[in-house]
């Protein structure tokens, strides 16, 4: 499995979402993926997989995760990208408080709050299954 970089068309594409429940293996290879690469965060779409599912460090799964609410002023920060290598970003982000609404592996719905640097990173992860990525959000530095 290898992680897609940009130009491939799967990286830009906004995934529908999709309420039959998703193969579990692909949530294990992403989390091992995710972890071997020490990465914060994966989407799906990534490494090719056509579903709504994020991975984030060290070991949370959201299946069709969407946005709820963002608090706060957003924050400027770097923000790099396995699908973009050797490349930073300055992007602006919610960080005091995005609640989401996900499904777990078990398929049970769930709605969390999330803070700070989690918060980024989730924001980063379904911008990518949403066809967006930090270059569409931020300036190079």
């Amino acid at each position: 499995m290898v992680i897609l970089q940009v130009p491939h068309p799967m990286l830009t594409c906004n995934l529908p979402y999709n309420d039959t429940p998703v193969p579990i293996e692909h949530t294990l290879v992403m989390l091992k993926m995710m972890n071997k690469l020490m990465a914060d965060g994966l989407a799906a779409n990534q490494i090719g997989y056509p579903f709504r599912i994020i991975t984030v460090a060290p070991n949370l799964v959201m299946i069709e995760p969407e946005i709820l609410e963002v608090e706060g002023e957003l924050v400027a920060d770097k923000e790099a990208c396995l699908s973009l290598p050797n490349a930073v970003y300055s992007v602006e982000r919610a960080l005091k408080g995005v609640t989401v609404r996900y499904r777990d592996t078990w398929n049970i719905l769930r709605e969390h709050k999330f803070h700070g640097y989690t918060a980024r990173v989730i924001q980063h992860e379904i911008d990518h299954l949403n066809g967006i990525l930090i270059s569409d959000r931020g300036t190079e530095i």
